[in-house]
């Protein structure tokens, strides 16, 4: 028996569902995607957890919520004939250059007996307790851009059980929802503290206090001068110009070379709306951070902490240092 995640968020898998479906009772359903491939890889008997589009409350961006969890009963393959004007064009061009034409297949997975998720529906936040998810954190069903993907049997526990690594979520939450520069700078700071470059051997718990001091010194206020910059720039078009144009930059750099200069203000990280919208993310989830540090709402069972620390022994902090998530 394999574990995967089915992505039938737009453009990936399509989902259907029988008539009678109710959220509240198990269901019954298919997965249908078409690709160039006459085998695949998931089979009868296989778990899965499938992924679908949720339209976020506070804007049109389409996040990624997880739906529904069960077994795979049956995989059917055909070949799909029905070609859109531009595979034919393709195909035709082969023939004429006299190779193969590009063959494609239809698959169908049916489940019955499958549950909706209830408690945790987001994938976000599963972001820190999944081994799957381990460099994307900000934007994480990345991992799973194909229509198939083989979960770890330790993963599929874990969503089919909804259960949340509290601990490292509470750190990879906070630590990313700052700029950039200052993760880099509580890295440096973290490694002077422990006197270990291997963040895997420094316990989360410990990492969890020096984050928090870290963010408290001086951290917050900056933030909200920034946040206020950002309003008065904002209001003040004629004076300032775009805001999307109006970033920092260091005196050694502005000195330098233009070619320099060109390459750091290529970075969208610098630019004030970017550092002010992670200053509000940060600010959404807690102002309050002895509070917010204390856990204090959780319910905490021991045996599942420890359970993932386990799972998470070779992992290192989930710091997020990808610039492509700033987009």
């Amino acid at each position: 028996m394999n574990t995967y995640m089915i992505n039938a968020t737009e453009n990936h898998a399509y989902l259907d569902l029988t008539e009678d479906y109710d959220p509240r009772d198990k269901h019954e359903g298919k997965f249908i995607y078409r690709n160039q491939k006459e085998e695949i890889s998931i089979k009868p008997g296989d778990h899965f957890a499938s992924l679908t589009n949720s339209i976020s409350l506070n804007s049109l961006d389409k996040k990624a919520q997880l739906f529904n969890k069960g077994i795979i009963e049956n995989v059917y393959t055909i070949e799909d004939k029905s070609l859109t004007k531009r595979e034919r064009e393709i195909n035709l061009a082969r023939i004429k250059d006299g190779k193969k034409p590009i063959k494609y297949f239809r698959h169908t997975l049916d489940f019955t007996d499958a549950e909706s998720f209830k408690t945790h529906k987001s994938l976000d936040d599963y972001s820190y307790s999944l081994l799957k998810i381990y460099k994307r954190y900000i934007n994480p069903v990345r991992h799973f851009s194909r229509v198939v993907t083989e979960l770890p049997k330790s993963d599929y526990e874990t969503l089919e059980l909804e259960r949340i690594y509290i601990e490292r979520t509470l750190f990879g939450r906070l630590i990313n929802s700052i700029p950039y520069e200052n993760r880099l700078q509580f890295i440096l700071i973290a490694v002077n503290q422990f006197k270990k470059a291997d963040f895997r051997e420094i316990p989360l718990a410990d990492a969890l206090i020096l984050l928090k001091d870290f963010v408290s010194s001086g951290l917050i206020k900056m933030g909200e001068y920034l946040i206020e910059s950002q309003k008065l720039i904002k209001n003040n078009y004629e004076l300032f110009g775009d805001i999307e144009k109006v970033g920092f930059i260091s005196p050694d750099i502005f000195n330098s070379n233009e070619e320099l200069k060109e390459d750091h203000l290529d970075l969208k990280t610098d630019y004030i709306e970017s550092q002010s919208k992670l200053f509000n993310r940060l600010f959404e989830i807690d102002t309050d951070f002895d509070s917010l540090f204390s856990i204090a709402g959780f319910e905490i069972k021991q045996n599942e902490k420890m359970e993932f620390r386990k799972i998470f022994s070779e992992s290192s902090w989930p710091i997020d240092l990808t610039f492509d998530n700033y987009e």
